[in-house]
């Protein structure tokens, strides 16, 4: 027993700097997902929406392709210099350089959450269609618009999917690696994975890895506790069936 590794582990200003890297990293995907998943998956569960089966299957065609090869994909389309979309950029204004940089915080946010939000999108879309319409109707027929009707009586029934969802990602995030480990170097910007590698590197130093991966599961059993506590006093079921006449 002894705490030398975790004075290794936590006594360099580079390994704290990438620990609050990864809790900004994991904060800005979790919210990104949200801004991505909530509309989709709110018209395609609850609207008719042209294409709704392709907007599914894509979504879940971005979940099966790996993290690595989606990075690789951005940095071919948005590198700084050779990225196919900055060079037509620069080509069609006549500009000195293109406006994205995938190696940047926001690129690292922007290709994680096109690999995660996948699972929010699910959770979303079951929940949606595990519960019920005849609320939302009763609403809208008592004068409540498409907003109200939304924030008041669709949002708390699917808010345990909503938070698992998020608590999925997250933690995802946080434990990714492919992407961090093509775009944090030359983008500044290390994170807990990148330094884990570097870990177990020569020299290996294995007792320092485990001790700086102990916070990830400080972190895990919060945030299942933050959720439980924010649902406890709520209760939740689904009435399945047609209504009566």
């Amino acid at each position: 027993y002894t705490v030398a590794n975790y004075v290794v582990a936590y006594g360099t200003p580079r390994h704290i700097v990438a620990r609050m890297n990864t809790l900004m990293m994991g904060a800005g995907v979790t919210v990104l997902s949200v801004i991505f998943a909530a509309p989709l998956a709110w018209a395609c569960a609850r609207t008719d929406m042209p294409g709704r089966r392709f907007v599914r299957l894509s979504v879940v065609g971005a979940f099966v392709t790996p993290a690595y090869l989606s990075a690789i994909a951005w940095i071919l389309l948005a590198g700084p210099n050779a990225g196919w979309l900055n060079k037509a950029w620069v080509a069609a204004t006549g500009a000195a350089h293109g406006p994205m940089n995938i190696f940047s915080f926001t690129g690292i946010v922007f290709v994680i959450t096109t690999n995660l939000f996948f699972f929010l999108f699910v959770f979303l879309t079951s929940a949606l269609d595990m519960v019920s319409s005849e609320s939302e109707e009763a609403a809208n027929i008592l004068g409540a618009n498409v907003w109200q009707t939304t924030l008041r009586i669709t949002f708390p029934l699917i808010l345990p999917a909503l938070l698992g969802g998020m608590v999925v990602i997250f933690l995802q995030s946080v434990a990714l690696f492919g992407v961090p480990a093509l775009l944090s170097p030359a983008a500044k910007f290390p994170v807990v994975t990148t330094q884990l590698w570097q870990f177990f590197e020569f020299p290996l130093r294995l007792q320092v890895a485990a001790a700086y991966s102990v916070p990830l599961v400080v972190i895990t059993v919060l945030l299942f506790a933050l959720q439980r506590m924010m649902l406890s006093r709520k209760g939740f079921i689904s009435v399945r069936g047609k209504g009566g006449v």
